[in-house]
């Protein structure tokens, strides 16, 4: 940044962030000292800035010329036809030291230096050496090739780099240059890509010297497929994915034919980190064995930005490059060093010092210095004359004539003692913060940053000659941050009882604690946007209101209002109709505690109505009571103290934009040549940020220049005038879009657009905060004479204290009409368009009428009345007259009308009245009287008796004086924005990722290089343009957030700076997340830190098998003749007909081919791959084709996974296709076989095993934006300008139906779901047991069965539908999006990756861990399956979709579908539907397979004492995820492998014992979670201590933290996990618990085994638990209960029987409930032992510790009495966990001891159900006739006034149905009678079509047979209407008078089981 002081922009920076927080989060006036502490707490130093932090980036060390390499005989005599500037100059050193060991001794290279340090070069011009020298240079061939990692970067290179040079320079040399990527399109021809080349790049018809001057691309250049295949180039730019595809299919065999490969280079080498160096590293081994290339014929070039520095890293960078290249590398790495200012060295030159004075004074005149090399040398020379220096130093700094300017001041500072010290600590200490620095040179004084800054500015511009590097050139890195979030802590103060704010702090502590353990509660502050009314925000559960939900989940959020308890304003609403009331509900609490109620201390709030968001169901303020303002964009009003990530930033983009300098010749270009380019890492912020920006600044820079137009004038402007004069003061460079994102061409469509904004700006209600007007910037008025005449006519009608101010009121008036927009049309201005009104405001009704509503106006200038004519309903106008000034309000406002009317102020349009627009004028308001309601802060211009004008605001008006004006155009944001003396810069902000087309980014790149006149400022980029894409004289970066890691960093701040242009700086804005704010709390370390040196796993079997298959497939596919034409199907690949038989035939050919010669080929080419690769992964021919036809053709394999699928719908559709009553069927079934055979094969065989797939997109889904017309089924993505994919896993929520997207400046909405042929997509059904967590899927739902077929648990959960989608789609009703706005979308998240296939149990056994209390099973991808769903919104409503593509979130399962089928809409191609809604309710998933690794821990979590028991739940979760955090980083770790390459989840077992699943994050597995298994569990919980032992309380970076896990590091507990893991592995013995009752801990696994053992020993047992009954409602369908439950209560009851005695003591009263059928069976059981007194029952106290007592004695009071204890948590019921791990064992408890321990316990009734109840047990085994007559014996013969049915099945199918009507029949005749009404409730079904006709049917047939009421209730399966259905039952009611008298019958089956005697079934009557 030229001349630049660095502490001035750090300083402007965080003034503009401080102004900006304290003017977007306001405090109202009527809050002084709320004010005055939140001003005082922002000055803290730091809190919003950080830097800046100075580095230097000098010259690099100097090595030979290319002349002189040439003459030495190294190089190509031809050399000499480069450009002499080119040819003469010195190389880098490192560009010499490369050459001479590529070209001179053939040696491998890595080189590792900066950006713009010419790396390309260090092998350009070795193959430029080797091509020139090349004999055979008229053949064919691939000789060089060069791998990219990004498109952009290859693109970058070829256009600058490798074209000029060879197709220009060296075009006489004949070397072909030819780049294969997927954007190079099939069957393209050559005139076609030339024309488009051509299109591209200016810079190739440009004639020479500026460009290349071609009329017509040169032949060598080969731009087509065909002509590359057809005459392989010598050059081949790729990416590794193409090199995959071009290595398997045969069609692209010939590319390599004839190859004489001579060169191997990776680019940005450090990008290949993970599992993607190994695939990259396996795939140059496969390319070598294809071409047999050996590794000495040719040269590997690594190039790299981002390696580690220093002699430590070289060992691992050469091995690592090794590895990759699979060829060996020697030292040393080539680096690139930056070297001193050759005149600091020069130790013969007489050096000086300046005092720190001295510095900071000539820093000041250079920083004044023009351009001109010769005009700055004289005007430096004279401010030096007048300056305040001394004389010898005037006279040492004078410079001499006849030389430049530059070079002048270098020859003199080069001589500067502080400036060389500066030079040398840079050198050594990297980046420095710029005060430390300063100390060091100068001391301390209060001039010594600006004496830095003077030196850095002189070191900048002493050059030389002008394109050499300067003496010091810098950069200069900035952190800034916002503030996270304030709490308040109230109180009382004095006597009142209202609210006070005692304190305030920034940050999340909600909670303080004294000395004597009183806790104290802060309270979240919240703000109004607009008025700045606070509010804090608490949560209610039961009586207690707390400050947060972390701790209460379920708790209610609740808002309350601070300050006086007064009406609400309705600023922007027009009449009162549907007002809130405005009695204040106040609410009484204790701000310390909570606690609500009143008592001492308590203080009073005004509680605010909250509304539910529709989308979020989150509970928000959508209107301020205080000013009316409403919420518009977001989602309400209020917001706490953090301005939000996007404003901030836009904040510091802005700050920095405007500091860059204005470059020479630059008038065209926006911002007159800045350049700004800001990076994102997520691609939708980048993406969103951009037109966020451009909004931001376009509405600074219209208001500015409206500012500019008044010139400090008192005149008045019409809009017209206005208009003008704004668009003279913008000037010629326009920077305005329009509404299709282009920048305005025209200067008459830009005043037309200017009008439009302008009127906009004055004539609608919003802005109340930020417009002009409210500010009191601008005055608007009425045309004088008008206003005079409507003024004459109306003073009559008013009282004489305010005819004088008629004027005035009558400009009140007119304002409420005004700023509705009722308006006439201005000139130009389309009235209808959203783009300029907005969305609200663009109605033909906005006009007034006299009185009443109607379609031509939606106001009336008087107030309304009720129906009756006797309630008023004001307006604002009424309500001003009458409420504020006392006046009849009817009268007065019928003369004001008139006269206004008469006036030509209001005239006629269409039948209604408006403003007439063109007697607007404009005034700047600084020259006029303002004034400021004292209520509401609103500031207005006119005034009548200084009554505020709002609506419904009795508040007062008083006058702005002149300094308080002033002063707030100091501290208020806008207002100093708008004001900027100097000028304001407008930008032009365009979108950069990977979303849009190459093409246009390309384009984007050339309009943002050209400072001249390109038309781009500042790119909004995601990591496109990280990599090593050369973009100018860049002079600013942006990180909208902290970058992951340091090597990201690097490279986005390396783009600024590459040309050694004078201090670049980067700014990085720190969100307001963990991992950001980590790095903001200490930059300099993180600025400091080296890159990850990378490396390379070779010894992963997996990768390494899908290597060697794809040779093995590429050969069978090429002996077939498959995919000559492109990517074949599956039906190419497998065959139109796969019946068994033929799939046998099918295998035995592949397996001949493969054992005949032509196929054994490829498996010597297969076997080959491995040959240098260690031996363990190593095979033999046979082994590799035992594997390869294991997953080919084995019992799981590719063959029986597509024959089976085959042969699922063939057999179905033959089936079908013969019945013509099944003819839609049939259909349907050929429809889904059809689908299946079209699907691509590499959509399928890398999930399977068979093929690399990171080179496959079979993970991802895209959002297609439709542009009208149906697209085509073989349509390619880079088809279209807009290329939204993302990985499936987030893109099913991201780009789900209603879901929002950014893309190219505009916004995206999914419409629908992709219907390609090619996107397979059957609708199937999943449920998960609740038991075991294992997810079952079919494809229908009749493959399920009632049990789980993992654990074999029933099942209760209900099944849920879903697709697997592949795509989505826009509407094509909306070509070009819409425009953004300022609210970013985000779209519900999809859950988190859960196991849906857990190993079984014999899995766990069969490999010992080695460890205590542990097992493991470890999946392979064949069997490890991955699912993630996105359930849609609510609880999970799910989405509903038309066979036409449309679909819907629904918000309501049973309304919202019943609308959407009564309903038309339009299709994805905006086309009429009239619906057909033959799919379920759908969910949308996505499931991927990867090797995956359980590893279960039978050890208990101890739960620390202190927390409480509503807290137990969220403690063991953070556990939990802590031990799956730290497990999946220390695997990492011990196998050398990127972080990311391992995920992790976590799993709770029976008695809370943990399980992590720790899996592969490539789809397919990497191998790596076997790798981990083999190192041994021991090892690996070895490191996780060692990874966990650290200094930090709960996380820190170097333990657990990292950019990926931020949301869960509040939540992490590293201690607790630490002492755990070190207690398993025996390293630490934890402290005794139990030594005061003289415990020992038992070293068991088995508690149940435990308890019966000590149980079977002794008499009389005594237990402590929470309840006696579990109610989790596992009930067998065959019988009363789960065989676990019933074998203990028969085991106790045994127990008890014979003698002995059982108390229990619980928490909770063990009543069995009336309608749990397992709990009423087991209390059945137990009833004999409650009478006969066996079995005694003991209600606990609540304040019983039972963490300190035993949970068991044994025969207590005895001497054989023994106890045992546990520190487990009691969550779980006393029959279904009796004792839990850990348990300690001690001697009995003394007399005392019982007595305190059994103080306070209460007998409890010896009953288990309800009083006055009888059960009664029948079973029924399997084949046993049913007994109905004994069964429902109670109800012979008698009346019964209501019957409930409740069976989820009974209408869910034919059979149910007719099962159903066979037992109302039977209990019919029994019954004798039916009741009065009779109510059957059942579950909705989707796959039973007839279910609404049998429904019908049912109530029909009961009515006919006697019942006057009967209805079948269809209950739908989700949403909030849902009805749980446990347990089947029949509910009898005699009188409804009396409802809980009633008998409940229980069929465990359903009555359709009950009827079926080949089902086992249990029946309980329980009479109430």
């Amino acid at each position: 940044m030229t001349e630049r002081n660095p502490i001035q922009l750090g300083r402007d920076l965080e003034s503009t962030l401080r102004r900006y927080l304290r003017t977007s989060l306001p405090i109202n006036q009527d809050f002084p000292k709320l004010r005055q502490r939140l001003d005082d707490v922002l000055k803290q130093p730091d809190l919003l800035l950080k830097g800046p932090f100075v580095e230097t980036l000098p010259d690099f060390h100097k090595g030979k010329s290319l002349r002189e390499l040439v003459a030495e005989g190294l190089l190509h005599q031809n050399f000499d036809r480069l450009d002499e500037r080119e040819y003469g100059r010195p190389l880098h050193r490192h560009q010499e030291e490369a050459i001479r060991a590529i070209t001179g001794r053939g040696e491998n290279v890595v080189v590792s230096t900066g950006t713009g340090s010419g790396k390309t070069e260090c092998f350009l011009y070795p193959i430029l050496d080797s091509l020139l020298k090349d004999p055979d240079i008229t053949q064919p061939g691939v000789r060089a090739l060069l791998v990219y990692p990004l498109n952009a970067l290859a693109n970058d290179q070829l256009y600058k780099r490798l074209v000029p040079l060879f197709v220009g320079r060296f075009a006489h040399a004949g070397i072909r240059v030819g780049r294969f990527t997927g954007l190079t399109r099939k069957n393209q021809s050559r005139t076609q890509a030339e024309d488009e080349v051509l299109a591209t790049e200016p810079f190739f018809k440009t004639p020479p010297p500026d460009g290349l001057g071609w009329k017509h691309v040169p032949d060598n250049w080969l731009l087509t497929r065909d002509e590359m295949l057809k005459t392989p180039p010598h050059i081949l730019i790729t990416n590794y994915a193409m090199l995959e595809h071009l290595l398997l299919f045969p069609k692209n065999a010939d590319l390599f034919k004839g190859a004489k490969l001579r060169f191997i280079v990776l680019d940005e080498v450090h990008t290949y980190a993970g599992a993607q160096a190994t695939e990259v590293a396996f795939l140059l081994r496969k390319l070598r064995q294809r071409i047999s290339l050996k590794p000495a014929d040719a040269r590997c070039v690594g190039t790299s930005a981002s390696l580690a520095p220093g002699s430590a890293a070289e060992a691992g960078i050469l091995h690592f490059a090794s590895d990759l290249f699979g060829a060996d590398f020697k030292p040393p790495v080539v680096r690139g060093e930056r070297c001193q200012h050759a005149l600091l060295l020069d130790s013969e030159e007489v050096t000086f010092s300046l005092p720190s004075r001295a510095w900071a004074e000539v820093g000041a005149i250079v920083a004044q210095m023009p351009t001109d090399e010769g005009a700055a040398l004289s005007a430096w020379n004279k401010s030096v004359a007048a300056s305040n220096l001394d004389a010898i130093v005037k006279a040492r700094l004078t410079l001499p004539a006849g030389n430049s300017f530059g070079a002048a001041l270098a020859k003199i500072f080069g001589r500067a003692e502080q400036l060389r010290l500066a030079a040398q600590i840079l050198s050594q200490s990297g980046a420095v913060r710029f005060g430390d620095l300063a100390e060091r040179l100068f001391g301390s004084s209060s001039e010594v940053d600006k004496a830095l800054a003077g030196l850095v500015s002189i070191g900048i511009r002493s050059k030389l000659t002008p394109n050499e590097f300067s003496l010091l050139p810098a950069r200069y890195h900035f952190f800034v941050s916002g503030i996270d979030n304030a709490v308040v802590k109230l109180g009382r103060v004095g006597i009142s009882d209202a609210a006070e704010v005692i304190d305030v702090r920034l940050g999340r502590k909600f909670h303080d604690e004294d000395l004597d353990g009183k806790t104290q509660n802060w309270y979240r502050l919240l703000v109004c946007r607009k008025c700045g009314q606070p509010y804090v925000e608490a949560f209610q559960e039961g009586e207690c209101l707390h400050p947060t939900r972390d701790l209460v989940p379920k708790a209610t959020r609740e808002i309350f209002r601070l300050g006086e308890h007064t009406s609400e304003v309705e600023d922007e609403d027009d009449n009162e109709i549907g007002a809130a009331s405005t009695t204040p509900d106040l609410w009484e609490f204790d701000p310390a505690t909570g606690r609500m109620g009143s008592g001492a201390g308590t203080v009073k709030l005004r509680h605010e109505q909250l509304k539910a968001d529709p989308d979020t169901e989150r509970r928000v303020l959508q209107k301020c009571p205080a000013c009316g303002g409403r919420a518009g964009n977001e989602s309400e009003i209020i917001t706490g103290f953090h301005p939000g990530d996007f404003a901030l930033s836009a904040v510091a983009t802005d700050a920095l934009y405007q500091h860059l300098p204005e470059r020479p010749q630059s008038w065209n270009s926006p911002g007159k040549g800045r350049r700004l380019l800001i990076f994102s890492d997520n691609r939708q912020d980048a993406a969103f940020f951009a037109p966020y920006l451009q909004r931001t600044n376009q509405d600074l820079l219209l208001r500015w220049g409206v500012m500019r137009a008044f010139g400090g004038e008192a005149g008045k402007l019409s809009l017209n005038m206005l208009t003008d004069e704004t668009q003279a003061a913008l000037g010629a460079v326009i920077t305005f879009l329009d509404q299709a994102g282009d920048v305005i061409g025209s200067d008459d469509d830009f005043k037309n657009y200017l009008r439009g904004r302008l009127a906009a700006e004055f004539c609608l209600p919003t802005g109340r905060r930020i417009s002009l007007e409210a500010l009191g910037l601008v005055r608007v008025s009425y045309e004088k004479m008008r206003l005079a005449k409507a003024t004459e006519k109306c003073a009559p009608a008013l009282p004489e204290r305010l005819r004088a101010q008629t004027s005035a009121f009558l400009e009140v008036l007119l304002e409420t009409v005004r700023r509705n927009r009722c308006i006439s049309r201005p000139s130009g201005v389309d009235m209808r368009s959203p783009f300029v009104w907005g969305e609200e405001f663009i109605g033909r009704d906005l006009r007034i009428a006299i009185a009443g509503h109607g379609p031509q106006n939606k106001f009336a200038w008087l107030a309304s009345l009720d129906d009756a004519g006797k309630r008023v309903y004001h307006n604002r106008r009424s309500w001003f007259l009458e409420k504020q000034l006392g006046l009849e309000h009817e009268p007065l406002l019928r003369e004001a009308w008139a006269a206004l009317q008469e006036a030509g102020l209001l005239v006629v349009d269409d039948g209604a009245f408006v403003v007439d627009v063109a007697q607007l004028r404009f005034s700047d308001g600084r020259l006029q009287s303002l004034h400021r309601c004292r209520r509401c802060g609103w500031r207005q211009f006119p005034n009548v008796a200084n009554k505020c004008a709002a609506f419904r605001c009795d508040g007062e008006l008083a006058l702005i004086p002149d300094d308080d004006r002033r002063r707030e155009e100091q501290l208020n944001h806008y207002l100093f924005q708008y004001l900027r003396p100097n000028g304001y810069a407008g930008l032009v902000a365009k979108e950069h990722t990977a979303a849009i087309h190459n093409r246009l980014r390309e384009q984007l790149e050339r309009e943002f290089k050209d400072s001249k006149d390109g038309k781009v400022s500042a790119l909004s980029c995601s990591t496109t343009m990280e990599l090593g894409v050369d973009i100018g004289e860049l002079e600013a970066v942006v990180c909208r957030n902290v970058p992951p890691g340091i090597q990201n960093y690097q490279q986005r701040t390396g783009r600024a700076g590459r040309r050694a242009q004078a201090a670049p700086v980067c700014v990085t804005v720190a969100r307001a997340r963990n991992y950001d704010q980590s790095i903001y709390q200490e930059p300099e370390e993180y600025l400091r830190s080296p890159p990850r040196t990378p490396f390379v796993h070779l010894a992963n079997a997996r990768l390494l098998r899908r290597h060697q298959f794809s040779v093995l497939l590429g050969g069978w596919m090429k002996h077939r003749q498959v995919g000559l034409k492109g990517s074949p199907s599956l039906e190419e690949f497998f065959g139109s007909s796969f019946t068994s038989e033929q799939q046998q035939q099918f295998i035995e050919d592949v397996r001949q081919f493969f054992a005949g010669e032509s196929g054994q080929v490829f498996v010597v080419e297969s076997v080959a791959l491995a040959a240098s690769l260690p031996s363990e992964i190593q095979m033999t021919a046979d082994e590799l084709l035992r594997e390869f036809f294991d997953l080919f053709a084995g019992e799981k394999g590719a063959c029986e996974w597509y024959g089976s699928r085959w042969r699922y719908y063939h057999e179905r559709w033959q089936m079908t296709s013969s019945d013509l009553n099944k003819r839609k069927e049939a259909a349907f079934w050929g429809y889904q076989l059809e689908q299946w055979q079209e699907q691509l094969l590499i959509s399928h065989l890398p999930r399977l095993g068979l093929l690399p797939s990171y080179s496959f997109p079979v993970n991802s889904v895209q959002l297609e934006v439709l542009q009208g017309g149906r697209p085509n089924p073989n349509r390619r993505p880079w088809d279209e300008d807009i290329l939204l994919t993302r990985d499936a896993r987030l893109g099913i929520s991201e780009y789900a139906p209603g879901a929002e997207v950014i893309a190219a400046g505009r916004l995206w909405t999914a419409y629908g779901v992709g219907q390609y042929p090619k996107h397979f997509m059957p609708t199937q059904h999943y449920r998960e047991c609740a038991s075991c967590r294992h997810v079952e899927i079919h494809l229908v739902p009749e493959d399920f069965t009632g049990a789980c077929e993992k654990c074999e648990a029933p099942v209760t959960e209900r099944l849920r539908a879903f697709i697997e989608p592949k795509s989505f789609v826009t509407s094509s009703s909306e070509p070009n999006g819409r425009d953004p706005g300022i609210s970013r979308i985000k779209p519900p998240p999809a859950q988190e990756a859960r196991l849906l296939t857990s190993a079984n149990d014999e899995e766990f056994n069969a490999q010992p861990t080695g460890v205590p209390l542990t097992n493991w099973a470890f999946q392979t991808a064949k069997r490890g399956r991955m699912f993630v769903v996105n359930k849609g919104r609510g609880v999970g409503f799910g989405f509903y979709r038309c066979d036409c593509g449309f679909a819907e979130p629904l918000r309501d399962p049973v309304r919202h579908p019943q609308t959407l089928r009564t309903g038309n809409h339009r299709t994805p191609y905006d086309q009429p539907c009239p619906g057909r809604w033959s799919h379920p309710i759908e969910d949308l998933a996505h499931s991927y397979q990867t090797d995956v690794l359980q590893i279960r821990f039978q050890q208990f979590i101890p739960i620390p004492a202190d927390v409480p028991l509503i807290q137990r739940e969220k403690w063991l979760e953070g556990f939990n995820r802590t031990l799956a955090e730290a497990v999946r980083r220390a695997a990492s770790k011990m196998l050398y492998i990127d972080v990311r390459e391992l995920a992790s989840t976590t799993r709770a077992l029976p008695f809370g014992y943990p399980e992590v699943v720790l899996y592969d994050s490539v789809a397919g597995g990497a191998g790596y979670c076997q790798l981990v298994q083999r190192r041994g569990l021991r090892d690996l919980l070895e490191s996780t201590i060692r990874l966990l032992d650290c200094d930090c309380d709960d996380s820190c970076r170097l333990c657990l933290r990292d950019f990926d896990n931020e949301r869960f590091w509040d939540d992490f507990k590293r201690k607790p996990v630490l002492a755990w893991l070190k207690k398993l592995l025996g390293q630490s013995e934890a402290p005794n618990p139990y030594s005061r009752f003289h415990a020992v801990e038992l070293d068991i696994t088995d508690p149940r085994t435990t308890f019966w053992t000590e149980l079977d020993s002794a008499s009389h047992a005594l237990v402590v638990a929470q309840s006696l009954f579990d109610f989790t409602r596992e009930t067998h369908e065959e019988g009363f209960a789960t065989e676990a439950a019933a074998q203990f209560v028969k085991r106790l009851v045994g127990w008890m029987v014979g003698g002995r005695t059982l108390e229990l003591a619980l928490f909770s009263a063990p009543i069995a409930g009336n309608d749990n059928a397992q709990n009423l069976a087991l209390a059945k059981w137990l009833e004999p032992c409650l009478t006969s007194n066996h079995l005694k029952l003991w209600k606990l106290p609540p304040s019983f510790d039972a963490l300190n007592w035993p949970r068991l004695i044994l025969n207590p009071g005895k001497d054989s009495s023994r106890c045992l204890f546990t520190r487990a948590a009691m969550n779980s019921a006393f029959l279904r966990q009796p004792l839990a791990l850990p348990l300690w064992r001690g001697p009995g408890l003394s007399s005392g001891e019982l007595q305190r321990l059994r103080s306070d316990w209460e007998p409890l009734p010896p009953r288990l159900t309800e009083p006055g109840t009888k059960t009664t047990l029948y079973q029924y085994s399997q084949g046993e006739t049913r007994n109905l007559e004994r069964d429902f014996a109670f109800c012979r013969g008698k009346k019964f006034a209501r019957i409930v049915i409740e069976d989820p099945f009974a209408v869910g199918s034919a059979p149910a149905v007719a099962s159903l009507k066979q037992f109302l029949g039977e209990l019919r005749t029994l019954l004798g009678n039916w009741p009065d009404e009779l109510t059957l409730h059942a579950r909705v079904s989707v796959d039973f079509s007839d279910q609404p006709s049998a429904k019908t049917a049912l109530e029909k047939y009961l009515q006919a047979t006697g019942v006057s009421k009967a209805s079948v209730k269809l209950m739908p399966r989700y949403g909030p209407e849902r009805r749980d259905f446990h347990d089947r039952r029949i509910v009898f009611i005699a009188d409804v008078k009396k409802p809980q008298k009633r008998v409940t019958v229980l069929l465990t089956g359903g009555v359709d089981r009950y009827l079926e005697p080949r089902f086992e079934c249990g029946v309980i009557v329980h009479e109430n």
